[in-house]
């Protein structure tokens, strides 16, 4: 439910800010799905959109290249792909994973757990590289649950 809310407080933000602007937007969710997400690269590739603002999964940098090479003008929210040429906007997701944790330890809290995202290379995803930080600074044991966001 969060990655829903995130991105589309996100969404709505771009929108109100392109309509102002003279642009439309197209807004489709891929919901963490390589598949549906290269659909969506294929249907806007065919209705010549003039660019993409996507936070799209992993496994699609080749697609995401191919569409550069096009001259599609792309920029990833929220994600970014090796040698992909795409600009990209991050939030920090360090500092986001670290200063609720320490608050929950500040306040006492021993079990803390996290739900996150199945990722490729999980141990190397800044939001839980940073929730462990957290945990061994404060020696505690942590519990990370990886799930994929159909579950």
């Amino acid at each position: 439910m969060f990655p829903i809310l995130f991105y589309a407080s996100i969404a709505k933000k771009i929108e109100v800010k392109a309509h102002k602007n003279g642009y439309k937007i197209v807004y489709c969710s891929t919901e963490n799905d390589k598949d549906r997400g290269k659909e969506f690269l294929t249907m806007f590739a065919t209705l010549g959109v003039d660019g993409c603002l996507m936070a799209l999964t992993m496994g699609m940098e080749k697609d995401i290249a191919a569409l550069i090479d096009k001259r599609m003008n792309i920029v990833l929210v929220d994600r970014k792909f090796k040698n992909t040429g795409a600009d990209v906007v991050m939030v920090n997701n360090q500092e986001g994973m670290y200063a609720p944790v320490k608050h929950l330890i500040d306040r006492g809290y021993k079990n803390i757990g996290l739900i996150a995202l199945a990722l490729d290379n999980p141990e190397r995803e800044d939001r839980i590289l940073r929730y462990h930080q957290a945990g061994a600074r404060s020696q505690l044991a942590f519990i990370l649950v990886s799930t994929s966001i159909q579950s």
